[in-house]
């Protein structure tokens, strides 16, 4: 059975993390070559965002009976 609340979890932490993303919507790719710190930033929350969507399709999979042996 798909958790909804789990879903949700999820989906409220990626709102989150596109929250503290969009603080570096203005850097330029010559501003983040110049910045390591900054990419690395961007770099973990952008890891971040893709680990909670792979949890969702994972747990709606895992719901189903899919086999999510990748």
């Amino acid at each position: 059975m798909i958790d909804k609340e789990v879903i949700y979890k999820h989906i409220g932490e990626l709102r989150k993390i596109v929250n503290e993303l969009s603080a570096f919507e203005s850097y330029t790719l010559d501003d983040l070559e110049i910045d390591i710190g900054k990419q690395w930033q961007i770099e973990r929350g952008l890891q971040l965002a893709i680990q909670n969507l792979l949890d969702i399709g994972s747990h709606i999979l895992s719901a189903l009976g899919k086999n999510n042996n990748i």
